[in-house]
């Protein structure tokens, strides 16, 4: 059991897999290396934000973190809104499609 680090994946040509104790940018900024052009997917986190100025980056968002907060969104709503003949929300649709 791991209990401390971060676990990356990383997809180019096949899933590429690497375990650091450091979850600092830098660790993947050397993992891809200036020359890699391509797709990242990570979270927000911030120290992901230095990829931006690597020429043919795209940074892909974490749909596990997008729904999560669209479920955040609907219990407040519904809490709000229990009286409601519709209480139904534009989150729930979105739900809907996550």
């Amino acid at each position: 059991m791991i209990a401390s680090g971060w676990e990356k994946v990383y997809l180019a040509v096949g899933v590429f897999y690497q375990y650091h104790p450091s979850r600092s940018g830098q660790v993947a900024a050397d993992f891809i290396g200036k020359d890699y052009q391509g797709y990242v997917q990570s979270d927000a986190f911030a120290v992901y934000d230095r990829l931006e100025d690597y020429r043919g980056i795209v940074q892909l968002g974490c749909w596990a973190h997008v729904r999560r907060k669209f479920v955040e969104v609907v219990k407040v709503k519904k809490k709000i809104r229990s009286n409601r003949k519709n209480s139904k929300t534009l989150a729930d649709d979105a739900l809907c499609y996550i």
